[in-house]
């Protein structure tokens, strides 16, 4: 098969990379603060000694208390209730398989089967693509820029869901995460579904989709030091109920020495993760100074 050729617009592709929205990230400053405060609900939640030791996460719990309902492990429901407390929403579940995991646990609880899932024109990620065909719900691609467009597709007929990725799917995506949620909150209210996929947002944003109104936050702690790939989702009582029910099973649920694992690990994230950025906006100003100074004449900025 011959190789298909492709060709670049330079000035097309320049625009495009200047139009793409950079979400807000956290300073360090801040980070060290979102840090701290996780700490904090991990003390109040498990206390300082139970974390550190070596043998917690071993014990299984029948559920029978609040903290262990579902018969999950005991110390896997303590983990999902700190990360709750933290984030301050209604519940926490985790689950395997880390982003693709955390996402198709919320498509399948929070989209109800006889909806319009609404949906960004710009190619959702590849797992998140197969996911949503495996529904076999109608998807609407929606082109977010355009208010209109939105608004219209909301007052389509029947029941629908609204699925949002929090960072760009390509270049020029340049859409708000709170005015999406915003303007379909005031065309349909509490009776469309919001599912925000926050992966490579979450300890790095101060605000994730549950924080802008959404119903359920899609969140890996694998991307996150996870030592195993696990994730969570954050989202309302009613979302969350219906995860544990669909991972019922011993086998599905996460166990409880992965989630200490992945909690302790979580910790060090925010602040690692806003040295990174700090460290890319400085080279981001040396490079720009090297162009404008025609040092580097195949970089346009």
């Amino acid at each position: 098969m011959a190789q298909q050729e492709i060709t670049v617009d330079p000035a097309a592709l320049a625009t495009a990379l200047e139009q793409t929205a950079v979400r807000q990230q956290l300073s360090l400053p801040e980070a060290v603060e979102y840090q701290f405060k996780l700490i904090d609900a991990i003390q109040r939640v498990l206390g300082s000694d139970d974390v550190f030791r070596d043998d917690y996460g071993q014990e299984r719990s029948l559920g029978t208390g609040p903290m262990g309902g579902g018969g999950r492990p005991e110390s896997t429901a303590r983990v999902e209730r700190a990360l709750a407390t933290f984030l301050e929403v209604d519940d926490v579940s985790l689950v395997h398989g880390a982003g693709t995991g955390s996402i198709r646990a919320m498509l399948d609880a929070g989209i109800p089967r006889d909806a319009r899932v609404i949906l960004h024109v710009g190619p959702p990620y590849k797992t998140t693509a197969a996911a949503l065909e495996n529904l076999r719900v109608p998807l609407e691609p929606t082109d977010f820029h355009d208010a209109d467009a939105l608004r219209e597709a909301l007052r389509g007929p029947g029941p629908c869901a609204l699925f949002i990725q929090h960072v760009p799917h390509r270049m020029g995506d340049r859409y708000e995460l709170r005015d999406v949620i915003a303007l379909a909150r005031e065309e349909r209210g509490s009776e469309c579904p919001i599912l925000v996929d926050d992966n490579y947002a979450a300890m790095r944003t101060p605000r994730l989709g549950v924080h802008e109104g959404a119903d359920a936050s899609a969140i890996s702690l694998f991307k996150l030091l996870a030592p195993t790939n696990v994730g969570f989702v954050a989202g309302t009582q009613l979302i969350i109920d219906r995860i544990r029910s669909n991972l019922a099973s011993a086998g599905s649920q996460v166990q409880g020495r992965d989630a200490m694992e992945a909690l302790r690990s979580l910790v060090y994230a925010p602040v690692a993760l806003a040295i990174q950025n700090q460290v890319v906006e400085e080279l981001t100003v040396v490079i720009n100074d090297l162009v404008s100074r025609g040092k580097l004449p195949l970089v346009h900025r």
